[in-house]
């Protein structure tokens, strides 16, 4: 968002006027009227949300709920530094869950969650994730953890201690990278400390028999199995993300930011464009279509169901844009391949004592 090479941030307004938000909701309305959606995923996303106050916040989630009553889930991504008893119960009102972004302990989230001034931001989110975590409501808001993996932390060390936060979930992230930015840690694309480290987790993961949920093997699992990932950056399903701007620009998703200047622009606005001429723009459709977008190194790779091609922001190269395989490729291809050896044996076992 602020250190790629796409700065369009700087050019808008910091939260949305109620103008744009009004235009906003009336397009996404008309969008699960047209197509009579069940449900409609609208998350609050940054920088950091609870920047645009509680007003606006509140604002936000009523019209949407005037327009959409129980149709309309809410959700946020927050650090939590701004968190006041006051939010907790304004998302609680509205059935709304808020997801924590924490890298691990104090000496893991330290190394990149900083603040503006470089100190550290620890306290700070651990004192708004114990009070999210003091009543009953907060901790119904509460869904999760989100933490981006650094090969140089100990896989084991972060888990637990993200464990002990009693989430819902844990959602590990690659780091964002790309071809011409290789990501930390990886001086060739061919090595894997992403795989390793997380080869290390998952064998302790496997054994444990109360494990948190963690999104990213549960969905290589699921997928191996011929379920569907929910996750954007496995699989060849169907990626319906829409990101709308504060200034009401509508883009393709935000972490496209990373690629080049205008990676995620569509040239659309909720003044002007619907949702539906937002999804057949083609920066849309290679996510709608993701098998027909792939590369040819993927298209006759033997675990593509479930790899997917890797995260659509992580194939970028200046020649090829996105018809390469991931920058993480080897990685995502040595951990796969573990983890279908483990579950497939671990099976196999289970045939035999049945039988």
């Amino acid at each position: 968002m602020y250190h790629g090479p796409d700065q369009s941030w700087v050019r808008r307004p910091k939260v949305m006027s109620e103008e744009v938000l009004r235009k906003t909701v009336e397009r996404i309305s008309e969008h699960v009227a047209a197509h009579d959606l069940k449900k409609v995923s609208v998350v609050l996303h940054g920088g950091e949300p609870l920047l645009a106050g509680y007003d606006l916040i509140h604002s936000f989630f009523s019209l949407f709920s005037e327009k959409l009553g129980s149709k309309v889930e809410f959700g946020m991504q927050s650090n939590l530094t701004l968190l006041t008893p006051e939010i907790v119960t304004l998302f609680s009102d509205f059935h709304a869950t808020i997801g924590i972004s924490l890298d691990g302990p104090k000496s893991s989230n330290d190394k990149h969650r900083l603040t503006h001034s470089g100190a550290s931001s620890f306290d700070d989110v651990i004192a708004g994730l114990n009070l999210l975590r003091s009543t009953q409501e907060g901790s119904n808001v509460f869904s999760g953890i989100l933490a981006v993996i650094d090969p140089k932390n100990d896989p084991i060390e972060v888990y637990e201690f993200l464990r002990s936060l009693k989430p819902r979930g844990i959602d590990f992230l690659l780091p964002d990278a790309t071809h011409e930015v290789l990501p930390p840690h990886k001086t060739s694309w061919e090595e894997t400390p992403y795989a390793d480290w997380l080869i290390k987790l998952f064998d302790y993961w496997w054994q444990q028999s109360d494990p948190v949920p963690i999104r990213f093997f549960e969905n290589i699992i699921t997928l191996r199995l011929g379920g569907v990932s929910d996750n954007e950056a496995l699989g060849l399903g169907s990626v319906d993300i829409l990101v709308i701007e504060t200034d009401g620009a509508i883009e393709a998703v935000d972490t496209l930011k990373i690629d080049y200047d205008g990676g995620p622009h569509l040239g659309l606005d909720v003044f002007i464009n619907t949702i539906d001429e937002a999804m057949v723009h083609p920066k849309i459709s290679m996510r709608t279509n993701a098998e027909a977008e792939l590369s040819p190194i993927c298209s006759k790779c033997e675990i593509v169901k479930i790899c997917g091609g890797g995260y659509l922001p992580h194939r970028y190269s200046k020649d090829a844009l996105y018809r390469n395989p991931s920058v993480y490729c080897n990685d995502l291809k040595k951990l796969i391949t573990h983890v279908i050896d483990v579950t497939d044996r671990t099976l196999q076992r289970a045939r035999l004592v049945h039988a």
